[in-house]
């Protein structure tokens, strides 16, 4: 089903990204994790992100409208949280995942 959603993004021409929750799902579906994509890095009681030094990275993420996540169900609460400050702070929207899709 992921990838009919993907496609019908494409002819729609939808700026979308699509990340999974494990390295066993991204091999599965030859995507990237969460962390790899969003190049966060986890250390004992704090979450860096990386994306602030790839500018590349940080302009095609603001074009994002829509955002994937492969088995979202065992992505924990803190990572959504970390995930919607980042689109927040990319898109400069106060309410967080304000016009966003989630699949």
């Amino acid at each position: 089903m992921i990838f009919q959603i993907i496609e019908l993004l494409k002819q729609r021409r939808q700026n979308y990204i699509l990340m999974v929750s494990t390295g066993v799902a991204a091999k599965n579906i030859r995507e990237k994790t969460i962390h790899l994509t969003l190049r966060i890095k986890d250390n004992l009681n704090n979450r860096q992100l990386l994306v602030m030094y790839d500018q590349k990275l940080y302009q095609e993420l603001k074009k994002v409208k829509i955002i994937i996540i492969n088995e979202i169900s065992i992505v924990l609460a803190d990572i959504l949280s970390f995930i919607s400050n980042l689109f927040v702070k990319l898109h400069k929207k106060p309410i967080e995942f304000r016009g966003y899709l989630f699949y």
